[in-house]
């Protein structure tokens, strides 16, 4: 399969899983105040997108300090696919994190699976307006391949 990345392509052996991850920040040293991430988690069989967040919470609460969450919605991407929302904080080495995060599925081709995608905005501290306006711009922005 003919693989794509920003700055090549190459042919990527079926056997292989794409477990990509994009990362978007203001600097070229962590940490930014605002960063975005793409990235992408396997769904359980049968799995919806609101079985795959509500997994995803009960990891989190395990797994970060601090773990709060806020607010847990359903949402659409583009106004046609069915995704959730989050907003929770988590504490990291003491300073505070706030993240929202959008998921909703999309299939791989090549792999010829359904995966969960993750959006999510990473602020230290709190969510100003300016950086609700650059997640959500991002997140409207999403127009999924056919």
């Amino acid at each position: 399969m003919l693989y794509h990345v920003n700055e090549f392509t190459f042919d990527l052996p079926p056997i292989l899983k794409d477990k990509s991850i994009n990362v978007f920040s203001l600097s070229d040293s962590e940490p930014s105040d605002f960063s975005l991430v793409v990235s992408r988690g396997p769904l359980l069989e049968g799995e919806n997108i609101v079985g795959f967040t509500n997994r995803q919470v009960q990891h989190f609460s395990k797994s970060m300090a601090g773990f709060e969450l806020i607010r847990h919605s359903e949402t659409m991407v583009n106004k046609t696919v069915p995704a959730t929302f989050l907003d929770f904080k988590w504490s990291s080495q003491s300073s505070p994190v706030h993240q929202w995060q959008v998921a909703f599925i999309a299939r791989e081709k090549a792999q010829d699976r359904d995966l969960a995608v993750l959006v999510t905005g990473t602020c230290r501290g709190q969510f100003t307006d300016e950086w609700a306006n650059v997640f959500e711009a991002a997140v409207n922005s999403i127009e999924l391949r056919p």
